[in-house]
């Protein structure tokens, strides 16, 4: 029975050793990670509409029209699509707002609006609704106020990009806010006039 007890004690020994090591090898590695990062903080999205330039469509050309009525750009919100997108060059994206709706660079330049760059978005769909929530119309969605919006996906150059425009009427209208899903719902709602 003295050699079993001696050969209990030995497992045991081993057993305790084992476990020690494996505590050590844990510590070890939980020391050596170092501090965890801090979680990244979150973009502010929001265009607090109040802060914009208050004023209407000016009687020049080129002139934004939505749903026929004038307006002015207050701001444009530019998007790629998916979360590892990007924006593209200056002159890439130039070409691509202007082939969304032909003048509108003209616009920008005369309009003078905010433009924000938001990160890549992975719905489509779900790009409009984030635009909306945080660029809040004043009234009911803009409706009987001088403010409209639409919000949405658009190709150009075989890319697809989102977007958001934000734009006062000048005076009090029945304008709103209107999520697109492609290029032609675009050119139904916004159009440059030339003349």
């Amino acid at each position: 029975m003295g050699s079993l007890s001696v050969t209990f004690v030995l497992v045991i020994s081993a057993l305790v050793a084992v476990l020690l090591l494996v505590i050590f090898v844990v510590l070890l590695f939980v020391l050596r990670r170092g501090p965890a990062l801090p979680e990244p903080k979150p973009i502010d999205l929001k265009i607090d509409v109040a802060s914009l330039n208050p004023s209407g469509p000016s009687i020049e050309v080129p002139l934004l029209t939505y749903s026929g009525k004038p307006v002015r750009l207050a701001a444009l919100v530019v998007a790629p699509v998916g979360r590892s997108g990007a924006i593209p060059e200056a002159d890439r994206l130039l070409d691509a707002v202007d082939q969304l709706i032909p003048g509108l660079v003209e616009v920008i330049s005369t309009d003078d609006p905010m433009v924000k760059f938001w990160p890549g978005q992975l719905s489509t769909h779900g790009f409009a609704h984030v635009f909306f929530r945080n660029v809040k119309l004043p009234g009911a969605r803009g409706v009987g106020t001088p403010w409209c919006s639409v919000a949405g996906k658009f190709k150009a150059g075989g890319q697809q990009y989102l977007a958001g425009m934000l734009c006062n009427a000048g005076g009090l209208t029945e304008l709103s806010e209107i999520a697109v899903d492609d290029n032609e719902q675009w050119a139904r709602i916004l159009e440059v006039r030339r003349a």
